[in-house]
């Protein structure tokens, strides 16, 4: 939620911000690697397989999914807003109506193409 109104704050702030995340997720990442190790060797030295077992590992990998995800959000909205940033000093200059700081979509469509590759297809 925060995300969606750093357009209120200078491209450098977003930037900052999202790097913050980004290096918040990572240690998080981190860490869940390290139980995983940990569960995993103690699963094998127990030499056991049941069905808490199975469903708990199932848990971890989507957390480690959903951490490698926000990752790779914070990576490519990072590339985004840096290729755009122009839009904040355009922003700051005119006052009025949110259109008068507008571009052509045209001009940056190729930027936004780039960023949501595959995922308008699925």
């Amino acid at each position: 939620m925060q995300a969606f109104f750093m357009d209120n704050i200078p491209a450098e702030e977003v930037i900052f911000q999202l790097k913050a995340y980004q290096k918040e997720r990572e240690q998080r990442l981190a860490k869940m690697k390290r139980i995983l190790d940990e569960r995993w060797e103690s699963i094998r030295e127990r030499n056991v397989m049941n069905s808490r077992i199975l469903v708990s590992s199932t848990v971890i990998r989507r957390g480690l999914e959903q951490e490698i995800q926000y990752i790779r959000w914070c990576r490519d909205t990072i590339e985004l807003v840096e290729s755009c940033s122009a839009l904040w000093s355009q922003d700051s200059d005119k006052p009025g109506s949110p259109d008068d700081a507008c571009i052509r979509f045209t001009d940056v469509e190729p930027l936004f193409q780039k960023y949501y590759g595959d995922l308008k297809e699925d």
